[in-house]
C-alpha cells in the first residue's frame, strides 16, 4: 500500500511539471509569433528544459503503451492511446535547433489535448474540491484564450510610437479584455477591414463565454455549501411544521435539538441511503473504517481479525 501510495504521489508531482511546461509553452508560442524569438538567453533555457521535459514524458508514454514480449513488440494499452503520442511528438522536436519559420513553434501547441486530458482526471481524482477545480480551470482558459486574442490583435495594429513590445502587448490585452467582457469603451477601435472581422469574431466568443462563465460560476457557488442549504431548507419545513400544528414551544425546543444532532453528527443525510447506492463490497470496507475504533474500544474485539472486524462491523447499526 505504501508502494502504491508514493508511486500516485510521484505520478502526480510528474504531471504538474509535465503541466508547467505545457503553460509555458501556450503562452510563450503565441508571444514568440508576434513579438519575434526569445530576446534573453533566459528563455532559451527555459525553452530547451521544457523540450527536454516533453521528451522524457514521451520516453516514458511509449514504455507504457508498449512492452516487449519474447522479442517482439506488442500492444499493452488500448489502440486509441497510440494517436496520443502524435499528439506528444511535436513538442519533442527541438525547433530552434532547425532554423526555418518561427511559424513551426505553432506546433508545439499540440500538446495542449494532453493538459486538458490531465485537467479533467485531477477533476475525477479531487471530488472533493470538483467544483473549486472547475472554476479554477474555467479561470486558467479564460485568461490563456484572452493571451491568445490579445497577441492576435497586437499583429494587426501598428505600434504607437515609442511602445516597447511590453506596452504594445498591454495595450492589446487591454482591449481584449474589454471586448471580451462586452464593456468596450471605445478608446481602442478596429480601422481596418482585417481588425473589424477579428473584432467581430471576438465579440462573438466573448458573448458566448460570459454566457457560459455566469451561469457555470453562478451554479458552482450555489452548489459549494450544498449540504447546509440542505439542512436550512428542512429546518424551514419543520418550523412551518410545528407553526401550523401549534406544538407546545418546549417540545419545539426538544425537536430542533434533534434536528441539531443529526447536522452534526450525519451532516442531515440518511447515511442508509447513501451507502445502498454503493457495491456490497465497497459497503463493507466503509462499514468497517468508520467502526473499527468504536468496535475496538470493547476489550473483547480489541486485536479481533480483520475477518471478525468485517463481520461485527457489517451487522452494527445506529440508535439514535
Amino acid at each position: 500500500m505504501s508502494n502504491e501510495h508514493d508511486r500516485r504521489r510521484r505520478d502526480h508531482g510528474w504531471d504538474v511539471l509535465l503541466a508547467a511546461g505545457i503553460i509555458w509553452v501556450a503562452i510563450d508560442v503565441p508571444w514568440q509569433l508576434e513579438f519575434g524569438a526569445h530576446q534573453r538567453s533566459v528563455g532559451k533555457v527555459v525553452s530547451g528544459l521544457v523540450t527536454l521535459l516533453f521528451a522524457v514524458d514521451f520516453w516514458i508514454r511509449w514504455r507504457h503503451l508498449f512492452s516487449r514480449r519474447g522479442g517482439t513488440e506488442t500492444t499493452a494499452a488500448p489502440r486509441e492511446s497510440r494517436w496520443w503520442l502524435l499528439v506528444d511528438l511535436p513538442g519533442v522536436i527541438p525547433l530552434a535547433l532547425f532554423g526555418g519559420p518561427v511559424g513551426w513553434l505553432a506546433l508545439r501547441l499540440t500538446k495542449l489535448p494532453r493538459l486538458n486530458q490531465m485537467m479533467r482526471l485531477w477533476r475525477r481524482r479531487d471530488i472533493h474540491n470538483a467544483s473549486l477545480l472547475r472554476l479554477i480551470f474555467f479561470v486558467f482558459w479564460m485568461l490563456l484564450i484572452a493571451h491568445w486574442i490579445a497577441c492576435g490583435w497586437a499583429s494587426l495594429r501598428d505600434r504607437v510610437q515609442d511602445d516597447d513590445n511590453a506596452m504594445h502587448y498591454l495595450r492589446a490585452l487591454y482591449w481584449t479584455i474589454t471586448t471580451l467582457a462586452t464593456v468596450g469603451y471605445g478608446d481602442i477601435t478596429p480601422d481596418t477591414a482585417p481588425q473589424m472581422m477579428y473584432a467581430i469574431m471576438t465579440m462573438l466568443f466573448g458573448v458566448g463565454l460570459f454566457g457560459y462563465g455566469i451561469g457555470n460560476v453562478a451554479h458552482m457557488l450555489a452548489n459549494i455549501d450544498q449540504v447546509q442549504a440542505h439542512y436550512h431548507s428542512s429546518l424551514d419545513r419543520l418550523a412551518n411544521f410545528l407553526r401550523y400544528r401549534k406544538i407546545p414551544t418546549g417540545l419545539q425546543r426538544r425537536i430542533y435539538d434533534y434536528y441539531t444532532f443529526l447536522w452534526e453528527r450525519h451532516l442531515g443525510y440518511d447515511e442508509a441511503i447513501i451507502l445502498s447506492e454503493l457495491p456490497e463490497p465497497l459497503r463493507i470496507e466503509i462499514a468497517v473504517a468508520m467502526k473499527r475504533e468504536f468496535i475496538e474500544k470493547v476489550p473483547l474485539f480489541r486485536g479481533a481479525s480483520p475477518l471478525l472486524l468485517r463481520e461485527i462491523a457489517v451487522e452494527l447499526r445506529a440508535a439514535l
